[in-house]
């Protein structure tokens, strides 16, 4: 059984998918100086940072599907 074979990715998506991720990375870290989590807890800051980003994601991959 095969399936129809890898799909190949544009440049541009993947130079699109390394900025969101530098971004991303780079909210965390500021977001998380700012916010600090306590020691043994769960961390609601990184969770809502992440939650944001899956959001703008989804919104950006919505308008470009349009």
């Amino acid at each position: 059984m095969s399936g129809p074979g890898p799909v190949p990715f544009e440049r541009r998506t993947i130079a699109l998918v390394a900025v969101g991720g530098a971004l991303g990375a780079v909210a965390r870290t500021v977001v998380m100086e700012h916010v600090p989590t306590p020691p043994h807890r769960f961390p609601t800051t990184l969770l809502a940072v992440n939650l944001l980003g899956a959001l703008l994601l989804g919104l950006q991959i919505g308008r470009a599907h349009v």
